[in-house]
């Protein structure tokens, strides 16, 4: 290790730090230690022990000669030698047994080696289409890009841009996203493009690789544009169309069995900038369209609204002035009412003042009367009732200037008659002439007194 030290003031603790660190490291120890798999360290040690048993198997068998097994049973047990080369016999029989059972778990450990090792190239290879659906490229994939249909995909950061490589093989290919609930098994077997994003469905959309034909067919209701157009149906993907999927996630189509894949564009390179302009402008004006068509749709019901309310206004007000008009008339009829009650009740008040004046009148006679009944009457004779059938045997023309002026004359000249004498000479005269059939003359005759009376 090589560490710089400086002789200035302003590195000395720089230069302190670099020397403890190289006393530290003084009394670092390495220890060499091979990463291998447990199964291989085991066969290769199982391999090292049986190496080990034939080399003392052989050693052995060259150091006391082989012999055979029919001959064991001629030595004598008792014998020291004998007993030796039992012995031997022995360990060289438990020897084989114990080769015998490492070469068998040798081979058992082997075989479990090659399964794990298909166990492990089919994970490998599961994990490498695992990858080629993420878009994770490999160096195969960029070999096969000139071969195959593919989606690349477009971001933000022109480093990242291009580095996701989706090929598009023949048949089907779905495009979604791994529900949390679903296995990984499950949803690697029904998808096999797989996005994430909150806009993005478990099912979002199919492509179809008929050959040379690239279909596309979204889910309903996800979001698909192609070329900054929302696509509802199936369509067309010519080379170099950009598709958006969820909102954010961008691609752009390679399709080298299309007439214009060699075809060389315009100087514009289409990126994620590109890309992302386009979709704008085109929503943008879309979506300005619809505001416009609904500000006018809904000017329109308001319109209709103002209309309406109008309407039931005017008619509203033809009722209020049909009611007004009632009332009016209502009115009018209560205060035509209101002013015969008036009318009506100053004649009573009209009529309670001659009641009134009338009860004035009475008092006043009852009162002259009780005084002219305590007053001394002279005698009267009268000869009224020759005077009556003279005028009732006069002319009737000429009855009423008769009457009043012989009853003014009497009044006069009597002088002393009381008015209760004269009502009884009334009453009197006025039963005669109801007798004879003169009713006139009684009228006439109480209107008579009436006067005298008021006089």
């Amino acid at each position: 290790m090589l560490g710089t030290v400086s002789p200035a003031n302003i590195h000395v603790e720089e230069t302190l730090a670099t020397l403890r660190y190289a006393c530290q490291a003084r009394a670092i120890v390495n220890r060499i230690r091979i990463n291998e798999d447990p199964h291989d360290r085991l066969i290769r040690e199982l391999k090292a022990e049986v190496l080990r048993l034939r080399g003392v198997r052989e050693g052995y068998e060259k150091q006391c000669g082989v012999v055979p097994r029919q001959l064991l049973h001629r030595f004598d047990s008792k014998d020291q030698w004998g007993r030796d080369i039992i012995r031997q016999q022995k360990e060289i029989d438990k020897l084989k047994d114990q080769l015998k059972k490492t070469e068998e778990q040798l081979a058992v450990t082997q075989m479990s080696s090659r399964e794990k090792l298909e166990r492990a190239e089919e994970k490998k290879s599961s994990e490498l289409k695992y990858l080629r659906r993420c878009g994770v490229a490999i160096e195969i994939d960029f070999q096969e890009r000139d071969k195959h249909p593919c989606l690349v995909n477009l971001t933000a950061d022109p480093m990242l841009s291009g580095t996701l490589l989706y090929i598009i093989p023949p048949g089907l290919i779905r495009i979604g996203k791994n529900a949390p609930t679903h296995k990984f098994e499950a949803t690697f077997k029904q998808l096999d493009i797989l996005l994430d994003g909150p806009l993005v469905r478990e099912l979002h959309c199919a492509i179809e690789n008929d050959g040379k034909k690239l279909i596309l067919t979204p889910e309903k209701g996800a979001d698909t544009y192609v070329n900054g157009q929302m696509v509802t149906g199936r369509i067309m993907l010519n080379h170099g169309d950009r598709i958006v999927i969820g909102g954010n996630h961008y691609f752009k189509v390679l399709n080298p069995f299309d007439e214009s894949y060699n075809v060389k564009r315009s100087t514009q390179a289409i990126d994620f900038e590109f890309a992302h302009q386009e979709i704008l402008q085109i929503q943008e004006k879309k979506l300005r369209a619809e505001l416009e068509e609904s500000k006018q749709q809904a000017i329109k019901e308001l319109e209709n609204a103002k209309r309406e309310v109008e309407w039931q206004l005017g008619s509203q007000k033809s009722t209020y002035e049909r009611e007004i008009e009632v009332l009016g008339s209502t009115l009018k009829e209560q205060n035509q009412a209101l002013e015969q009650i008036n009318r009506r009740k100053k004649e009573l008040e009209l009529e309670k003042e001659l009641l009134v004046k009338e009860v004035e009148v009475n008092n006043k006679i009852k009162k002259i009367r009780l005084e002219q009944s305590h007053a001394k009457l002279s005698p009267y004779k009268s000869n009224f009732l020759q005077e009556l059938e003279s005028i009732l045997s006069e002319k009737t023309a000429d009855i009423e200037n008769v009457l009043k002026t012989k009853l003014n004359g009497e009044a006069i000249t009597a002088g002393g008659i009381s008015l209760h004498e004269m009502q009884i000479l009334v009453k009197e005269a006025t039963q005669r002439c109801q007798e004879a059939g003169y009713l006139y003359v009684r009228i006439y005759l109480i209107t008579i007194i009436q006067d005298v009376d008021f006089k």
